[in-house]
């Protein structure tokens, strides 16, 4: 039978690991790898409309930075400005999940098929040279 300090101790340790089992589950919620990216976008929805520059991209969502006011929760189609595409990225409908002063963080919501087509490739594509670049870091 253990006594109360070593119960103390033992149900210590236990909620310490618990409590660094559950930040390190809570630091990599994301369900793609986002890619730095430098992208000119423009944003509407409702009242609020915007120019910014994507800063990373995954293929559920992007990192915004812009000058223009947007608030958790707004509603807002973003065209994308793809370098080396011919058209523009469209995604119909995001939703604003953060934001602060300069920039915002948006999930995508819908897209027409051949938008997330693209999308999903360019992220593909940008990810494995990014890992091509780590990999000949790492071998110099």
């Amino acid at each position: 039978m253990l006594n109360k300090g070593a119960l103390r101790v033992r149900t210590f340790i236990c909620t310490h690991a618990q409590l660094l089992a559950s930040l390190y589950i809570m630091m990599n919620l994301r369900k793609h790898d986002r890619i730095s990216v430098d992208y000119p976008s423009v944003f509407s929805g409702g009242a609020r409309r915007g120019n910014g520059v994507i800063l990373d991209l995954s293929s559920d969502g992007c990192r915004v930075s812009s000058a223009s006011l947007v608030r958790q929760g707004d509603l807002l189609g973003v065209l994308i400005e793809v370098p080396g595409y011919e058209h523009s990225l469209y995604i119909t409908r995001t939703i604003v999940r953060w934001a602060n002063d300069h920039e915002f963080g948006v999930e995508f919501l819908l897209m027409d098929l051949p938008d997330r087509q693209r999308l999903d490739h360019m992220v593909q594509k940008a990810g494995t040279a990014e890992s091509a670049q780590r990999l000949a870091a790492i071998k110099n």
